[in-house]
């Protein structure tokens, strides 16, 4: 169980970070599809304007 909570802990930092911080993704690897589809996306985003 408190191992648990503190990924959960771990993954509310993750959520806050996201933006800046794609890298911290890379800890866990059920987190790479989310990673696959919404990082190159915010990058072509940013890239055009």
């Amino acid at each position: 169980m408190f191992v648990r909570n503190k990924s959960k802990i771990i993954l509310k930092n993750i959520e806050k970070f996201l933006p800046y911080n794609e890298s911290l993704l890379d800890f866990n690897g059920g987190l790479q599809t989310f990673k696959n589809n919404s990082i190159p996306n915010m990058r072509k985003k940013s890239s055009s304007v």
